[in-house]
């Protein structure tokens, strides 16, 4: 089935940067899709590739806001079905035709490689009260997260990272990202506690992407098989509940409202979306 994209791209307009989106343009025209659209936010000026437009974006206002410029993708979209990523992801050939063979999400993760292949922060668990117990239960460490793609059982305990993903249209402009948060502060996972309450995440596996110009994260790591298991076996006697909070981020998380939420707090300020369902 043939499908429509917007390819929304966050940058901060380096020189570094252009050179990158240069080479990210080049790798979405070889995916020979009939209709898309490529939006950048940021600031390039000069900037002339096919098929794209470049929102401004004014820098002075707040550091490293990427949930605003994240928020405008979704304004600024033409079409249902958005990609949003960072100026450091390319997308791998078959990535397109890996979609027509794909339906029924509203969030979706794709595999995303660092440049050596090894896998980045794709299908993934995060570290939070929600999974503590059954990783204590398995001895599995908070780095260790990344699962298989074959592993469908586990969205209330996953999170999307910000540098790459796919969703709705519709669902990002009923769930957008939280603009008092910047860079750093644990947007993506905040986003991902709230999409996680409502629907499942989806993985379609066929179509992949890949960082171009940044050094390969050796943080996440796969958890290894037979602890994957025991986690699960754990789960299935003690469904988990919802949960905040890593060390990192969890002063971030109380000042801004989000740490400890009471699930009937967060499902009343949940948007609805029209005419959604769970994720398949």
């Amino acid at each position: 089935m043939d499908r429509a994209f917007t390819f929304g791209i966050v940058t901060d307009g380096s020189p570094e940067a252009v050179l990158r989106l240069q080479t990210i343009a080049a790798t979405i025209a070889q995916q020979s899709i009939p209709e898309y659209e490529i939006l950048i936010i940021g600031n390039c000026p000069g900037l002339s590739l096919p098929r794209t437009r470049v929102i401004p974006f004014d820098e002075t206002q707040r550091p490293r806001w990427i949930t605003r410029k994240k928020n405008l993708i979704t304004q600024h979209a033409r079409f249902e079905h958005v990609v949003y990523t960072h100026d450091y992801v390319q997308f791998e050939p078959g990535w397109y035709p890996g979609w027509r063979e794909f339906s029924g999400f509203h969030a979706c993760m794709n595999p995303i490689l660092n440049v050596d292949g090894s896998r980045y922060r794709d299908w993934s668990l995060f570290y939070d009260a929600s999974s503590q117990g059954a990783r204590s239960y398995a001895d599995v460490g908070r780095f260790e997260n990344l699962i298989p793609y074959t592993e469908t059982s586990l969205s209330k305990l996953m999170y999307f990272s910000g540098a790459y993903w796919v969703a709705t249209r519709t669902l990002m402009k009923a769930l957008p990202l939280d603009e008092s948060l910047t860079w750093g502060e644990g947007e993506d996972v905040i986003w991902s506690h709230r999409y996680r309450a409502r629907y499942d995440f989806s993985i379609n596996p066929l179509s992949k992407v890949r960082l171009v110009g940044k050094k390969k994260d050796p943080i996440f790591k796969e958890i290894p098989a037979a602890r994957l298991e025991k986690m699960k076996a754990w789960l299935s006697a003690h469904p988990p509940e919802p949960g905040y909070g890593c060390s990192d981020d969890r002063e971030v998380w109380r000042a801004h409202g989000h740490f400890g939420d009471p699930p009937s707090h967060r499902a009343a300020h949940m948007p609805a979306v029209a005419g959604a369902g769970r994720a398949a």
